[in-house]
């Protein structure tokens, strides 16, 4: 039951970094 919730939480953290990535990445061009 800990492994679902432990999986979304890794995968949030991925797309908000990578989220952010992009953001800056996007005014820098």
């Amino acid at each position: 039951m800990q492994r679902s919730p432990h999986s979304t939480h890794k995968k949030r953290t991925i797309q908000g970094l990578e989220r952010s990535t992009r953001v800056s990445h996007s005014p820098k061009i």
